[in-house]
């Protein structure tokens, strides 16, 4: 056990795997959007709209109402972004800083939600020909909701829909959004949220039906729209709204943000590279522009150093997301027992020392009153949160 413990350290140190090198996101490429190129507008106006699309992912949406201290930006798109260029789909590719997205929104002391996402399992149905199908991995719709999910930032994912799958759920069931089958169904995914949707064509266009159960909270809703692409894309947008509502970090006032803006992270059970690039990843994805620290590594045990401007509760709500992160509570640090050498016989001269101290004694003038000063609290303790790798 030993050796292995010692090899993760000199694989760490030996392949520089250090902060800032081993980042990856829950949503693929969430700092870059892609829009399909439009003749209709010219180039500002295309990144205006990428721009537009971008805040919505990272500041939910109530961002684009804050004119104010966002209007420099919004004036320039320019600014904020890395790259700008066209696929062979010819569609617009912009990539974004997300170092300066963070300042800015931050500045502005507005909520922000990474690319750290709750995932979420889709239960869909579409009429066929013998009367409702599940949509399946691989599908044309399933590709669509996919794609659209993309661009607004949901972690959408599909059942297998094997045997077990469709033991457990009929397609009637999904329609009626019956949360008694869908929720028991969706554990073997560990989703943290459970989507079911009712697919119609109409003759006009598509209409989706769709339940959502977050945090044991449930919404519904219908989207009616001239194409399937349009329909889809505002359900995710509806969706991501929902979400950001749920995880988003809100911003805290001056005084709490000095306060609580570093915290140290104690994860033990890290016994491999892939544990501790797990762990990295996730780590990377809530921290702000200054990257997760190592600060020791001990045995199978990891400490972290994290700037996160939230509280307590905001950081571990996004670190559960994690399936693989299991709060622990801290330590309790006992404090050595001092055993007390056994007494001799006291001596004459010891006896009447004694009793002379026993003696009524003067009383002491009274000192003046003071107010009681309290002791300060100790924030240390409460910045360092013990975690589990499982």
């Amino acid at each position: 056990m030993s050796v292995m413990r010692t090899s993760l350290l000199s694989l760490i140190l030996s392949l520089g795997l250090f902060p800032g090198l081993l980042a990856a996101a829950v949503i693929e490429d969430f700092f870059r959007v892609e829009l399909p190129l439009d003749e209709e507008q010219d180039r500002d106006q295309q990144l205006r709209a990428a721009l537009d699309v971008m805040l919505l992912r990272l500041g939910g949406p109530d961002v684009l109402k804050a004119q104010t201290p966002l209007k420099a930006a919004l004036d320039d798109p320019r600014s904020l972004m890395r790259r700008i260029g066209s696929g062979d789909d010819e569609r617009l590719e912009v990539d974004f800083e997300p170092a300066l997205l963070r300042d800015l929104l931050g500045q502005a002391r507005l909520p922000m939600l990474g690319a750290s996402r709750p995932e979420v399992i889709l239960w869909a149905v579409l009429p066929g020909t013998l009367g409702d199908e599940l949509v399946l991995q691989g599908s044309e719709w399933s590709n669509l909701l996919r794609a659209a999910a993309q661009q607004r930032a949901v972690a959408l994912t599909v059942p297998l829909a094997d045997l077990q799958d469709r033991s457990l759920v009929t397609e009637a069931q999904i329609r009626e959004a019956d949360q008694d089958v869908l929720l028991p169904a969706s554990e073997r995914y560990a989703s943290e949220v459970v989507l079911a949707l009712a697919i119609d064509p109409q003759d006009d266009g598509v209409r989706l039906s769709w339940t959502l159960w977050v945090h044991d909270k449930q919404h519904t809703g219908r989207v009616s729209e001239s194409s399937a692409e349009l329909a889809a894309d505002k359900l995710m947008l509806n969706l991501a709204n929902l979400i950001f509502a749920q995880y988003a970090v809100q911003p805290l006032a001056p005084s709490a943000e000095q306060q609580t803006g570093r915290w140290v992270l104690v994860v033990d059970n890290v016994s491999d590279l892939d544990a501790f690039s797990g762990l990295q990843r996730t780590l990377q994805q809530l921290s702000g522009n200054t990257p997760p620290q190592i600060l020791s590594i001990e045995g199978s045990q990891v400490r972290m150093g994290l700037d996160f401007p939230g509280s307590e509760s905001q950081l571990e709500r996004l670190l559960v997301l994690d399936q693989r992160l299991l709060r622990l509570p801290a330590p309790v640090v006992s404090q050595p027992q001092v055993e007390e050498p056994e007494s001799e016989p006291a001596t004459m001269d010891e006896l009447l020392a004694e009793q002379a101290q026993t003696e009524p004694a003067a009383e002491p003038e009274p000192e003046p009153e003071t107010e009681p000063v309290e002791p300060e609290a100790d924030t240390a303790q409460q910045q360092t949160l013990y975690f589990r790798w499982r």
